[in-house]
């Protein structure tokens, strides 16, 4: 868990009055509530739509808010506000840029007045619709829904257990905090992913997470759980580059955790590696 940003309401106060308005707001690794908390304590209306999920932590069974719609969060403030929380490099946020335009992404104020009363009561049920048709989400689950202007045979020389990195700390789910403070020290990475007892992968610990409370003894009890986010999304083992490329697009993150078919954890991927011995490949064809 991240701390508030201290003292952050006057950075953030525009010299006048410009408009306020309403913008959509990507965010890395499902942290979308620890950006809208820190938004929060400087005094910036922000919105996430959330629904209740039933959780397992150990042998208890609990009913926990998350976000309806992870990586996705929506700001009320001015452009010139919007310019330096997206330069803020403790949030973890990037504009969405209109495609028509190459604009900054502006929802119209009542279409998001109509949106928050429709999404903002996590008790009512929803249903958050799946972008992709029925034809082209096939193509992507294929790894086939791909630009034009890339040259596919590189990818036929990319192999997902050549790529594939495991040089990283396993934690259990019966964990606390305290155990992560003590291998914290020789760890390399600053992702932890989280396993159950025969080694499937229930979850993931991010650094930046527990930063707040690691040096808070009274809190060297608490349930890893606690900690815990969901993977943004998991690569099957053997599964094509082109197919895993989408995952990365679609879940806005550059690392994204590999599992065989049981959902066992084996290690991770990263977009930038894979983007690397593609360009490697490219060099290589074209000798």
């Amino acid at each position: 868990m991240l701390v508030p940003l201290p003292n952050r309401k006057q950075e953030f106060m525009p010299t006048e009055n410009p408009p306020i308005n309403w913008y959509a707001l990507r965010v890395t690794y499902c942290r979308e509530m620890i950006v809208k908390r820190r938004l929060d304590a400087c005094g910036i209306e922000s919105f996430v739509p959330m629904r209740y999920k039933e959780t397992v932590c150990g042998q208890r069974r609990r009913r926990t808010l998350v976000a309806a719609v992870h990586n996705l969060l929506f700001v009320h403030t001015t452009a010139e506000q919007l310019r330096t929380i997206a330069s803020d490099p403790r949030l973890p946020v990037r504009t969405i840029t209109d495609r028509t335009t190459g604009s900054t992404l502006i929802v119209p104020d009542k279409q998001m007045r109509d949106f928050i009363a429709v999404a903002g009561n996590p008790d009512e049920q929803h249903i958050y619709l799946d972008p992709d048709s029925i034809y082209t989400k096939q193509l992507r689950q294929r790894g086939e829904l791909l630009t034009t202007n890339k040259d596919q045979s590189a990818f036929v020389f990319l192999r997902l257990e050549d790529l594939m990195e495991t040089d990283f700390l396993r934690i259990r789910e019966n964990f606390t905090l305290g155990d992560i403070v003590q291998l914290i020290s020789t760890a390399r990475r600053n992702i932890f992913p989280v396993i159950d007892n025969f080694g499937r992968l229930i979850g993931l610990v991010q650094l930046d997470d527990l930063r707040e409370d690691m040096f808070k003894r009274e809190k060297y009890g608490t349930p890893i759980c606690e900690y815990m986010i969901p993977a943004p999304d998991t690569i099957l083992e053997h599964e094509s580059i082109r197919s895993v490329l989408p995952k990365f697009e679609d879940s806005h993150t550059w690392m994204l955790p590999v599992v065989d078919k049981e959902g066992h954890y084996l290690g991770f991927i990263s977009k930038s590696r894979i983007l690397n011995s593609y360009r490697e490949q490219l060099v290589k064809i074209s000798q």
